[in-house]
């Protein structure tokens, strides 16, 4: 592609992970991780490596081990563990008690 302003594009890279279930072949793991790649490569992206994770199930809590975290926090500078990044929604009546907000009930209840 030609670049008319002579400036240096940055490739961005892409490291590609997978989850093999029982029901997967390793034949058909790295066939479908193969085509991932070169889609990847078509959006314009530089594959620097990739990963696969055999599981269960895909209802875990942590697709990824801690092994294959640290093996992807390699690639990408990252701290290699999981820390919480959303806090879980509090049932309404659960939130009117933290804020100390009962409500108040009719007279006819009591």
């Amino acid at each position: 592609m030609h670049n008319p302003t002579n400036v240096k594009e940055e490739i961005q890279k892409a490291v590609l992970v997978a989850l093999q279930l029982p029901q997967v072949s390793d034949e058909e793991m790295e066939s479908s991780l193969a085509e991932l790649s070169r889609l990847v490569h078509t959006l314009g992206y530089q594959v620097v490596g990739q990963l696969s994770q055999k599981r269960k199930s895909e209802r875990e809590a942590q697709v990824l081990g801690e092994g294959k975290l640290k093996e992807l926090a390699q690639w990408t500078g990252g701290p290699g563990v999981v820390t919480a990044s959303f806090e879980k929604k509090k049932h309404k009546a659960a939130s009117r008690l933290s804020q100390n907000q009962i409500p108040e009930q009719p007279e006819d209840d009591i």
